[in-house]
C-alpha cells in the first residue's frame, strides 16, 4: 500500500468504494467499469483500480472504513453511496449471491 488515501477527494473515495463493490464477485464487468470510470480522469481511475487490485480485501475494507467519517458522515450521504453501490451491482442486470453479501456488508461498515 503506497497510496496516500488520507488525502483523497470525495470523488476518489467514492470511486474506490465503487471499485470495491464491483469486485464483489471477483471480476470487474464491462457494465460496472463503464459506470465507474467516468467519475475521475482516466489516469487517476486506472491508478485507483491498480491500487485496489494490489491490496488484500481487508486492507481495502479498512481504507473504506477509515474514511467513512470524512466522506459518508450523514444518513443522506450514506444512502447516496449505497444507491450508487447498488447501481454498480445491478449494472449487468443481475444481483448475485456475492453482491448480496457485499450489499449487507456495506450497510454494516458505512
Amino acid at each position: 500500500m503506497t497510496e496516500n488515501y488520507h488525502n483523497w477527494t470525495h470523488d476518489e473515495y467514492m470511486t474506490f468504494v465503487l471499485i470495491h463493490a464491483a469486485f464483489a464477485d471477483y471480476q470487474l464487468q464491462n457494465e460496472e467499469n463503464e459506470l465507474i470510470e467516468h467519475i475521475l480522469p482516466t489516469e487517476r481511475y486506472k491508478n485507483l483500480l491498480q491500487f485496489h487490485k494490489r491490496n488484500k480485501d481487508i486492507e481495502n475494507i479498512n481504507i473504506i472504513m477509515s474514511l467513512k467519517e470524512k466522506y459518508c458522515n450523514t444518513k443522506e450521504l450514506k444512502e447516496e453511496l449505497i444507491n450508487k453501490i447498488r447501481s454498480v451491482f445491478y449494472s449487468d442486470g443481475k444481483f448475485n449471491y456475492y453482491e448480496k453479501n457485499m450489499d449487507r456488508a456495506f450497510n454494516l461498515i458505512l
